[in-house]
């Protein structure tokens, strides 16, 4: 019965060793799978690091390209109000050029239609017989001569 009892505690002895074998299988997995996720999440947290820098970079270049854009529109509207502010100016000066000559031309053109007022009262009188004239039927004076055109 001692042999058996050694044979059962060899082979208790076996189970307990391949039991141990197995867990420390287990734990070395164990072990390099943590070093793995460990090892990812490093790679990962390197990479969101990176990425946070790029986005930082853009985001820069995006706003000052922004400001850049902006900046030319706002000068190029002022370019634009200052030339329809010289257009404008230019435009009142032909305006107020024209109105002058015009208003000149119409003090020309009441001078002009007085003068042609006055010679033609002047003719009127030139014509008309003086007191105590008669006047002479086909003379130029009693305007029985020839008709005016």
């Amino acid at each position: 019965m001692g042999d058996v009892r050694a044979i059962s505690a060899e082979l208790m002895a076996a189970k307990t060793r391949e039991a141990q074998k197995e867990m420390a299988e287990r734990h070395a997995e164990a072990a390099e799978a943590a070093r793995a996720a460990r090892s990812s999440a490093e790679a990962a947290l390197v990479k969101v690091e990176r990425l946070q820098v790029e986005f930082e970079t853009e985001e820069g270049a995006i706003r000052a390209r922004s400001r850049r854009e902006q900046d030319a529109r706002a000068k190029a509207l002022q370019e634009r109000e200052r030339k329809r502010a010289e257009q404008r100016s230019r435009l009142e000066a032909e305006l107020t050029r024209r109105e002058s000559e015009r208003h000149k031309l119409v003090l020309s053109l009441k001078q002009v239609l007085t003068q042609e007022n006055e010679a033609k009262k002047k003719i009127a009188e030139d014509e008309a017989p003086e007191e105590g004239e008669l006047p002479i039927p086909g003379s130029a004076k009693s305007g029985g001569g020839v008709p005016k055109a």
